[in-house]
């Protein structure tokens, strides 16, 4: 990708050395949005059948879509680029991630390039 800022990669691996939370005061007006600390969510992927472990996660959240993990963004030292991770997850066999490449054009964050980086 022409002009990507190489040190992205580097400060991504360093500010998601420690994992954080969303604030629960996250918000969506597109849809219902149930945050889960990463405790509960070891917990309900503890057992020896992950498919078992799925049933348990839509026993306690029956509707849910999947499990949604973002990590921390990285910025450049100018902090106009920006990578962060997505992973989607359904089901024992159905997820998948991408990385994100941002780039703030006229004052806006645009989204300029989605890597897909697994799939399951």
């Amino acid at each position: 990708m022409p002009g990507f800022d190489v040190t992205l990669v580097s400060i991504l691996n360093e500010v998601n050395k420690n994992v954080i939370s969303f604030d629960t005061k996250f918000v969506s007006d597109k849809m219902k949005v149930s945050l889960i600390s990463q405790k509960e969510i070891d917990d309900i992927f503890s057992g020896q059948n992950v498919n078992t472990d799925w049933g348990e996660f839509y026993n306690r959240y029956n509707g849910a879509n999947g499990l949604t993990q973002f990590t921390r963004i990285a910025l450049n030292k100018e902090k106009t680029q920006a990578v962060l991770e997505v992973s989607q997850n359904q089901a024992s066999l159905a997820g998948m991630g991408s990385i994100f490449y941002l780039e703030k054009k006229k004052g806006y964050w645009t989204i300029m390039k989605v890597i897909p980086t697994w799939v399951s």
